[in-house]
């Protein structure tokens, strides 16, 4: 087996841990990993390749489990390497736009309205950073009802942070400065009482200036192939607004 086979094997096998995990919330063994997915490896080797991604810190396991979870660095190696963007489905694309037409001169309900619906079709914590500095965000229980968060001193600080709101603010404005999507795992982001979450955020503005932001926040394990799609595509509505408007 050539070096290249063996690195698409491993990739196709992260990916598939990915994805398994995202969907199911608990450590992806071999036996779960071969029933779910297409690969056509035996659990045996499937075990030798999770090995390996072990040894380079691109997954690991609990204690209490023989299964395997993404690490933050394998999560980052997938979504530089691995990741394939799924499209919005034609129903979601067709609310966001009837956002955009129910607005009309009304650009800040717009942004809180876009990122209300923002949260309730990708089921994760939502927040816009309006003008001003105003940061509002939807849908917080999406996040309570995630396993991760069983332990309420997990959502008492995040909520604490955003009520606070100055760390969460410094960061936001600091990372968003394009229009590109800007995905942060874990600890990547900087705000120490969001360390347990991940954040999928962009800019949005008019033709000559970035003037906000409007992402998602949930755990590690978030569907990053559904929300990186949706937030770069409710953002460019945003811009189109912003454009005509102004």
């Amino acid at each position: 087996m050539t070096k290249t086979d063996l690195k698409t094997r491993k990739d196709k096998v992260l990916e598939y841990i990915v994805t398994v995990y995202t969907e199911l919330g608990i450590p992806v063994g071999s036996v779960t990993l071969r029933n779910f997915s297409k690969l056509d490896l035996s659990p045996a080797t499937i075990r030798n390749i999770m090995k390996d991604l072990e040894t380079e810190g691109l997954i690991t396991h609990p204690h209490t489990s023989a299964g395997r979870l993404p690490t933050e660095t394998g999560y980052r190696y997938y979504l530089d390497n691995i990741m394939k963007p799924e499209a919005l489905v034609e129903d979601d694309k067709n609310r966001i736009i009837s956002v955009c037409e129910s607005s009309i001169n009304e650009p800040e309900g717009l942004l809180e309205e876009m990122s209300r619906l923002l949260s309730d079709i990708s089921n994760e914590v939502s927040m816009v950073l309006l003008p001003k500095a105003r940061l509002v965000s939807f849908g917080w229980y999406h996040l309570f009802l995630q396993p991760e968060f069983r332990n309420i001193s997990g959502p008492i600080r995040l909520l604490k942070a955003f009520e606070e709101k100055k760390e969460v603010l410094d960061f936001v404005e600091e990372s968003v400065n394009s229009r590109q999507v800007k995905v942060f795992v874990g600890r990547e982001n900087k705000c120490r009482d969001m360390s347990d979450c991940s954040i999928v955020i962009s800019g949005y503005g008019t033709c000559d200036e970035i003037t906000g932001a409007i992402g998602l926040i949930g755990p590690t394990r978030m569907c990053y192939k559904r929300a990186v799609p949706m937030v770069d595509y409710i953002a460019r509505e945003i811009d189109d607004f912003l454009n005509e408007e102004y």
